[in-house]
């Protein structure tokens, strides 16, 4: 998985120069990028080739994906690789199977698609909110790695514990964040 922001739209947004903290920041980009990703259980950043088996039970003529659609590489109907003049992308997620200009029934039985996933650039919003919510969280725990997972505790005797914390969304990330939940239910 690539990251949704770059340390360096962090720094812009914070209007921070300093190099010194860019540890702890590509910690909070890679961490903010994955959960805002599974949180909304979509693939934003691209990757290549994925593939999904569907067994089909009918009837339709639409198939509905786990990812978006960036490429659609093959579709496999049973033991039949499909031409690629035989489905098509509807959408987002869906593919439809095709006869000439009519839209037909897919076979009962198993599908294979193979398709690249998610995003070939990241939509502005995304990195926006991204950005704001690494910016935030490294404004509230600064260089602490501990503190990314959880919060810091040392006992008496030299000992330390790392309890973990769930962490916090930006209102506005949050709402951003369900809207896209709800758009690809």
């Amino acid at each position: 998985m690539a990251d949704l922001c770059t340390i360096a739209n962090v720094k812009d947004f914070m209007n921070n120069s300093d190099s010194g903290n860019d540890a702890a920041l590509t910690l909070f980009v890679d961490w903010v990028s994955r959960r805002m990703e599974s949180y909304t259980d979509r693939q934003i950043t691209l990757v290549s080739a994925r593939i999904e088996k569907i067994r089909h039970s009918g009837p339709g003529d639409e198939i509905v994906l786990n990812d978006r659609i960036d490429t659609l590489t093959t579709v496999v109907e049973g033991t039949t690789t499909l031409a690629s003049d035989e489905f098509e992308a509807l959408g987002e997620r869906r593919i439809a199977r095709k006869s000439g200009e009519t839209y037909i029934e897919w076979a009962r039985g198993k599908i294979t698609v193979t398709y690249d996933a998610g995003y070939t650039t990241i939509p502005t919003d995304w990195v926006f909110m991204a950005v704001k919510q690494c910016a935030f969280e490294f404004r509230q725990h600064g260089k602490s790695v501990a503190a990314v997972f959880g919060e810091l505790s040392r006992s008496g005797t030299g000992g330390e514990t790392v309890a973990l914390v769930p962490p916090t969304w930006l209102d506005d990330v949050k709402d951003f964040l369900d809207a896209e939940k709800r758009r690809f239910a």
